[in-house]
């Protein structure tokens, strides 16, 4: 059941992001009808996504198991109200500045930045670029008094990552 992740434009913010969180859901779906198919000692048959053939099915996934059709759903349980919107919402407010820092910042080293978990909540789209330059410009400065260790491992990494 592989799928290419389709994107879709979010009006509110004019980023784009995915129809589905992402391609996990077929993955669990797959777990779960593989765990079906051991059950029933017989294999799926007329396997298919609603979503895929553009019907606008309220099911991930459609199937034939011993002569009886099921479907499957994939529902997301946040932990906690907006989390799923908190995470879309930080990973595009962070993105610009680990795209600025990365292997821009003294070596040697390693950098972590510690944002709350909506650094951007409230803020309008001015306040949160001038918010994203401020932060890469000041993380760019060396502390006073700042003396770099030396590196545990010629292998340590130098630089930001995601």
């Amino acid at each position: 059941m592989p799928t290419e992740p389709r994107f879709v434009s979010d009006v509110q913010g004019g980023r784009r992001k995915p129809q589905r969180p992402s391609d996990n859901e077929r993955k669990a779906c797959d777990a779960v009808v593989r765990a079906l198919e051991a059950l029933a000692g017989c294999r799926r048959t007329g396997a298919h996504s609603p979503e895929d053939l553009g019907a606008e099915a309220q099911v991930e996934y459609m199937f034939d198991l011993a002569c009886v059709r099921h479907a499957v759903e994939h529902t997301i349980v946040e932990a906690f109200a907006g989390q799923i919107r908190t995470n879309v919402d930080f990973q595009a407010f962070v993105a610009p500045i680990i795209a600025a820092l990365d292997h821009n910042m003294p070596p040697p080293g390693r950098f972590n930045l510690v944002f709350d978990i909506d650094p951007s909540k409230g803020l309008k789209l001015r306040h949160i670029q001038e918010a994203q330059r401020a932060i890469s410009r000041g993380s760019r400065r060396r502390p006073p008094n700042f003396t770099p260790k030396a590196r545990s491992s010629p292998h340590e990494i130098t630089s930001l990552s995601e």
